[in-house]
C-alpha cells in the first residue's frame, strides 16, 4: 500500500512539473517610452505577454502617478524626466525593464520670466530658486508655502533702479511700500522676502524689524508695523529695501530693458511676510545713456 501511494505521489508530482514547464513567463511589450505633462492625467498600460495571473510594481514614479493592476495613471505634480523600473511576475517568472517617461512643464507665458510657473504651483520659478525650494516640483514650496494675500495688500510708493554698465557691482536698487498685514507682533528671526523683477532678497528680521545684514553688506532692510490689539482697524506695515553694490541687470533684459533703449516698462513685484504672498506691479519709465548708464522712476 505504501509503495501504491509513493509511484502516486511521484506522478502527481510529474505532472506538476510538467505543466510548470508549460507555462510563460511574463515578458513586458509595451513601449518603453512615454510623455507626459504637469497637472494632465496621464495613463499608460505594461502590457505583457506570459500565463496569468501576473502582477505589477512600478519604482521612480514622479509624484502624483501610481501603478494599480497593469496600469500606470495619474495626474503628476513634478515635471522631468524620469527612469521608471517596471516589474511583471508570474508563477514562474518576472521580467523587468526600464520606461523613460518625460513629464512636461507647463509652458511659461512670453516675456517676464517673474510670471513663469512651470509646475503650477503658485510661486514664480525664479522665486522658488533664491528661496531654495525646487521650481518643477508642486511638493516644494518656498517658506513652507504662503498663501496669496488679497489684491490691493501690497502697495508700492517708491521704485528706483540705477544701472551702471561700465563698472562691476554698481547697480542699485531702493523700494520703499506698504503690506497689509494681521494682528500680529515683530518676532525675531521672521523673514521679509522682496522680489522685484526676479531681483530677490531675504532679510532675516530682528525684533525691532531691521533686516539682518550678510557679511558683505549689500543691503538694507526695515519694517516698522504699527501697535496691535485695535480690533476692526486694518493694520498696515510699511517697509525700506535698499541694494547695493551688486550686478542684476540681467535679471531686467527678460522685462524688456536693453543697454541702449529707453521706455516705459510694467515691472512685477512680489513680498512675503507672516505666511502671505504679495503681489502687485509698478509702472517705471527708463532711462538709458547707451551703453553706459540706465535708471528708472515713476
Amino acid at each position: 500500500m505504501r509503495t501504491i501511494k509513493s509511484l502516486l505521489l511521484v506522478w502527481f508530482c510529474s505532472l506538476g512539473i510538467a505543466h510548470a514547464a508549460q507555462a510563460l513567463a511574463p515578458t513586458i511589450a509595451s513601449p518603453l517610452t512615454a510623455v507626459g505633462q504637469i497637472n494632465a492625467q496621464f495613463l499608460y498600460r505594461i502590457v505583457t505577454t506570459g500565463d496569468a495571473p501576473i502582477t505589477f510594481s512600478a519604482a521612480g514614479l514622479p509624484e502624483g502617478l501610481v501603478v494599480s493592476g497593469d496600469t500606470i495613471s495619474g495626474a503628476p505634480t513634478e515635471f522631468g524626466s524620469f527612469l521608471v523600473t517596471m516589474t511583471a511576475t508570474n508563477l514562474v517568472g518576472s521580467d523587468v525593464e526600464m520606461l523613460t517617461l518625460d513629464v512636461q512643464p507647463l509652458p511659461g507665458p512670453t516675456g517676464s520670466l517673474s510670471n513663469t510657473d512651470r509646475d503650477g504651483d503658485g510661486y514664480s520659478d525664479e522665486l522658488e530658486i533664491a528661496l531654495n525650494s525646487s521650481p518643477n516640483k508642486q511638493s516644494s514650496k518656498p517658506l513652507n508655502g504662503p498663501v496669496p494675500a488679497p489684491v490691493g495688500d501690497l502697495t508700492i510708493d517708491k521704485l528706483r533702479i540705477k544701472f551702471n554698465f561700465l563698472s562691476d557691482r554698481k547697480d542699485n536698487l531702493t523700494c520703499k511700500g506698504r503690506v497689509v498685514v494681521g494682528d500680529t507682533t515683530l518676532r525675531g528671526g521672521e523673514p521679509f522676502v522682496l522680489d522685484v523683477a526676479g531681483v530677490v532678497q531675504a532679510a532675516s528680521l530682528d525684533s525691532r524689524g531691521k533686516g539682518v545684514e550678510t557679511e558683505d553688506d549689500t543691503f538694507a532692510f526695515r519694517l516698522r508695523l504699527p501697535r496691535s490689539g485695535v480690533t476692526g482697524v486694518t493694520r498696515i506695515g510699511t517697509f525700506n529695501l535698499t541694494i547695493r553694490r551688486r550686478v542684476f541687470f540681467n535679471q531686467f533684459t527678460d522685462e524688456g530693458f536693453t543697454k541702449t533703449t529707453s521706455g516705459t516698462y510694467t515691472l512685477p513685484v512680489m513680498a512675503i511676510y507672516d505666511g502671505k504672498l504679495y503681489k502687485t506691479t509698478v509702472n517705471q519709465t527708463y532711462t538709458v545713456k547707451p551703453n553706459k548708464t540706465g535708471k528708472t522712476k515713476e
